[in-house]
């Protein structure tokens, strides 16, 4: 949706309110969300001050109410046995520590209170996570997870089509060491679609790697580019960052294991532009 500005010096929100008939709050959570363009850039300051011919382009659901707060989330269980429950985390959800979470989520479905997120993906990331179902479980994996390897694959979406068929990031993430190992599995329409292994799992790893490289993946509102083009890519609502397999030896039964989580359904049809198939 595009809105033309017809005076300077009036604030953001104050155009969203009056234009699109909706509140301030609800303003507030549009601009917060990173989904506001001023003239193509993204903006998120409500107090920002248009001038007069400005083109301000929203999400075509901005004036919608918002959801109600007791939606049903759909989530799919991957995995489970005696020691933990691995998820098929949809986007929105945040992993743990908060009553909307997905391990509350869990634990209210399973009626399991003392499940615990084994590790975490972002609010906007979708893939596999994993659960324990009891405190020694936690423990014993959270210690692999810090000090044995743990072999995770990534698929992403990036912005710009890649000139390589695989590279090795080793640049510090936080003042930390992090590696990536970077595959092309398709590419098209400047798109790439790549395949990611970590061992390291810095916070945004991932995405802050294939940023340094001119990669950065589509949707993302944190390290992509802040002049977006092509309403399309206005119209992504989350990074497309995809949790795809988890391998390692089980630190209780000694089995190895191998948790993989299908794609989601806008993953696809967006990696389907750059030839990309399953």
């Amino acid at each position: 949706m595009k809105l033309n500005a017809d005076k300077d010096g009036e604030e953001l929100k104050h155009f969203l309110v009056t234009n699109l008939n909706i509140s301030g709050n609800r303003a507030k959570q549009l601009i917060d969300s990173k989904q506001v363009f001023v003239n193509d850039r993204r903006v998120w300051i409500a107090g920002y001050q248009l001038a007069q011919g400005d083109v301000v382009i929203v999400p075509d659901t901005a004036s919608a109410v918002a959801q109600p707060k007791t939606i049903k989330i759909s989530y799919k269980i991957i995995y489970e046995d005696d020691n933990i429950i691995a998820v098929n985390k949809p986007t929105g959800v945040l992993a743990d520590k908060d009553p909307k979470s997905m391990e509350a989520m869990l634990r209210r479905d399973k009626n399991m209170p003392v499940l615990r997120a084994i590790h975490r993906l972002d609010r906007d990331t979708t893939g596999a996570i994993l659960y324990a179902k009891n405190d020694e479980v936690y423990g014993a994996y959270r210690e692999m997870w810090h000090e044995k390897p743990v072999e995770k694959v990534y698929y992403a979406i990036s912005l710009k089509e890649a000139n390589f068929d695989e590279q090795e990031i080793e640049t510090a993430v936080d003042d930390k060491l992090a590696a990536s190992k970077v595959k092309l599995m398709a590419k098209g329409r400047g798109l790439s679609v790549f395949r990611v292994t970590i061992k390291t799992g810095r916070k945004h790893q991932i995405r802050v790697h294939l940023a340094s490289i001119g990669h950065p993946v589509a949707g993302d509102k944190e390290y992509g580019p802040k002049v977006v083009h092509g309403d399309w890519q206005k119209n992504l609502t989350r990074q497309m960052l995809h949790a795809y397999e988890l391998r390692f030896n089980c630190p209780v039964s000694g089995v190895d294991m191998d948790i993989r989580a299908y794609f989601p359904e806008d993953f696809l049809e967006l990696a389907g532009k750059a030839g990309f198939t399953v």
